[in-house]
C-alpha cells in the first residue's frame, strides 16, 4: 500500500461448471484511525460470456419456467466496497466488509435478476500471529 492507497488486479477461472472467467480491477485505500482502519475500494469487473452464460443465462428449464429465453454476452459490473477493521486484542481483529455491486445491462435483463444490484456483507475475527 502506498500513501495514496494501491491497485489491485485479480483473474479468477472457474475451472467447474462454466469455464468461465472474471477478471477484476479495484483502487483501494487505506485510513487508518487509532483502533480502527477504514479500507474504502473502487472497481470494474469482466465477466465473460461463458460465466454469465452459466449463471445468468437461462437453461431450457428456466426459460420454461420464466417465459423467456436468455443468453447473455461478457458483463461489466461496477463496484463500491468499505471494509472496517478494528483491534480488539493485541493478535485479534474483527473486519466488517461491505460490498455493493451494480450489474451491467447484460446481467440485469435476464429473467433469472431480480435486482440491479447485489449488496454483500462479510463479518469476520482475525487472529495474527
Amino acid at each position: 500500500m502506498t500513501p495514496f492507497g494501491g491497485i489491485g488486479l485479480n483473474a479468477l477461472h472457474d475451472f467447474g461448471k462454466s469455464g468461465g472467467t472474471v477478471v477484476q480491477a479495484r483502487y483501494l485505500a487505506e485510513l487508518p484511525f487509532g483502533r480502527v482502519t477504514v479500507y474504502p475500494e473502487l472497481g470494474i469487473e469482466f465477466q465473460d460470456k461463458a460465466y454469465t452464460s452459466y449463471y445468468y443465462g437461462t437453461s431450457g428449464a428456466d426459460a420454461e419456467a420464466t417465459g423467456k429465453s436468455y443468453h447473455p454476452s461478457s458483463a461489466r459490473n461496477q463496484f463500491a466496497g468499505i471494509m472496517i477493521e478494528t483491534k480488539l486484542t493485541e493478535h485479534v481483529y474483527a473486519n466488517a466488509y461491505f460490498r455493493q455491486t451494480i450489474f451491467d445491462d447484460t446481467i440485469s435483463r435476464s429473467p433469472l435478476v431480480i435486482n440491479q444490484c447485489r449488496s454483500s456483507l462479510l463479518l469476520a475475527l482475525a487472529y495474527r500471529f
